[in-house]
């Protein structure tokens, strides 16, 4: 399952666990008063770690180790702090959703343009690298990606093959 505005970076959602904590940290926040980069300080984390995360389903968000987790927990409600899980009312809160709006289609839109961005200037890193070499340099090149290519076209076959033996086999029992 890919929950990330981008669809890459993320193959599997945060739990249920560590959103419920977020929630609870990230209210503690708010009736502190501190800014997020205020917590970063406190809990001893990188500079914007503690948005990344309380989001941790976003194209950057992060779910982070129990440690970095109890670090913030420390820095937030202080040393001794106990959790209770139970369902209020019958009814579980859940994280905040921010997968929606305008927001997160700028986000896939900057990541679109990013990415074109990128892919012109490996072309022309490309197109530079292949002007300053010698035919023979460029001979050899070429003749390696071929020999990947047809690597990758026979490692796929055997697999293929493989797997179709496998079946036979299972039938066969």
């Amino acid at each position: 399952m890919n929950l990330a505005g981008d669809g890459k970076n993320r193959t599997k959602p945060s739990t249920a666990v560590y959103r419920a904590l977020m929630v609870e940290f990230e209210r503690q926040r708010l009736e502190r008063g501190l800014s997020m980069a205020e917590v970063d300080d406190l809990a001893g984390t990188q500079d914007g770690y503690y948005s990344r995360m309380l989001y941790p389903d976003t194209p950057y968000g992060r779910q982070a180790q129990w440690s970095t987790v109890q670090d913030v927990g420390d820095a937030l409600f202080g040393r001794g702090f106990s959790i209770q899980i139970a369902a209020v009312d019958g009814v579980i809160r859940g994280m905040p959703r921010i997968d929606k709006g305008p927001s997160n289609k700028a986000l896939e839109v900057r990541h679109w343009r990013h990415r074109k961005h990128f892919q012109d200037l490996g072309t022309l890193g490309a197109k530079a690298l292949h002007a300053k070499r010698t035919p023979e340099e460029r001979s050899k090149a070429a003749r390696k990606a071929v020999k990947t290519r047809w690597k990758r076209v026979r490692e796929a076959e055997r697999a293929a093959l493989e797997h179709k033996k496998r079946n036979a086999e299972a039938r066969a029992t």
